[in-house]
């Protein structure tokens, strides 16, 4: 088990004096305020989410104390940390077979102390993101904005008629049901920029999948579990045509089906060479992110 409850905090400073077998704290860090409490609120997912966040840590020589949001008190050692990685005034650090830490990002005494011991697992050193597909992003936002217009013009449309037939307790009526409706058309296009479109991130914290316009929706595959990288091309040929298409596919321990990160089709033979070049670009640099061979 990486992570280890304990009872007590450790307490020792550096160069000071203290009792018994207390730990020097090389660095430590405070409860958020109010304005953090909401930065980290914001920009939490269903991976990461407000509860992963730390009240208070403790760093020592060999131990990374922390203090959850409802008080309960762990510790991890520092070489399980196996990765880190900065999204959106947040700190998330990857721990070996054990739950991600979270933490707000203040760029203070104890951040610069933890990426010290870090040293290459630490934010920043190398990382690959999918580009976002320019017919994904327009299908979202222009599919949301017709699906946003007509739910808007069917509840403003049928407003009246809605509110008066509920009030003689007819609900169900054919004007109500179009009001209703126009809630759907709204749910509809807010579902639609939620999930739509769909990139990857590739980093010493894992391989994230992140949907939507905004990002809200992410889920993380960690890294120890990424076993291989794989680039796969495949000819179909439909009549006198050959389409060639070439993937980038991610194998994780746990997956059915190993995760496509990267696709390019085309029907010219040299643009299906240049596509295979590029691909396997894409799949040496995760393979050095990931710490796999070949």
């Amino acid at each position: 088990m990486t992570w280890e409850p304990v009872d007590q905090w450790p307490d020792g400073r550096a160069g000071g004096v203290f009792r018994g077998a207390a730990e020097i704290v090389v660095a430590d860090r405070g409860a958020p305020n109010a304005l953090e409490r909401l930065r980290t609120w914001w920009h939490s997912t269903p991976d990461h989410p407000l509860e992963a966040t730390v009240r208070r840590a403790a760093l020592t020589p060999g131990w990374l104390y922390v203090e959850g949001r409802e008080g309960g008190r762990r510790r991890v050692r520092v070489e399980a940390i196996v990765g880190a990685r900065r999204a959106g005034k947040r700190l998330i650090y990857a721990v070996a077979d054990g739950e991600d830490l979270v933490v707000v990002e203040r760029r203070d005494s104890f951040e610069k102390a933890l990426a010290a011991r870090l040293g290459d697992r630490a934010t920043g050193w190398s990382s690959w993101r999918s580009p976002t597909s320019p017919r994904g992003l327009a299908f979202a936002t222009l599919g949301a904005l017709l699906l946003a217009q007509m739910g808007v013009l069917m509840i403003v449309d049928r407003y009246d008629d809605a509110m008066r037939l509920i009030a003689e307790g007819e609900p169900l009526a054919r004007p109500a049901a179009k009001f209703y409706s126009g809630f759907g058309f709204c749910i509809a296009a807010l579902m639609l920029v939620t999930f739509q479109p769909r990139c990857w991130l590739a980093d010493s914290v894992g391989l994230t999948s992140v949907r939507g316009l905004f990002g809200w929706v992410t889920r993380t595959h960690p890294v120890e579990k990424v076993r291989a990288v794989r680039v796969e091309t495949e000819t179909l040929r439909r009549g006198k045509e050959s389409v060639y298409t070439t993937d980038v596919e991610v194998e994780v321990a746990g997956e059915r089906a190993r995760l496509r990160v990267s696709r390019r089709r085309t029907k010219m033979a040299h643009d299906a060479s240049r596509n295979r070049e590029e691909a396997e670009a894409i799949a040496r640099r995760l393979r050095q992110i990931f710490g796999l061979e070949g």
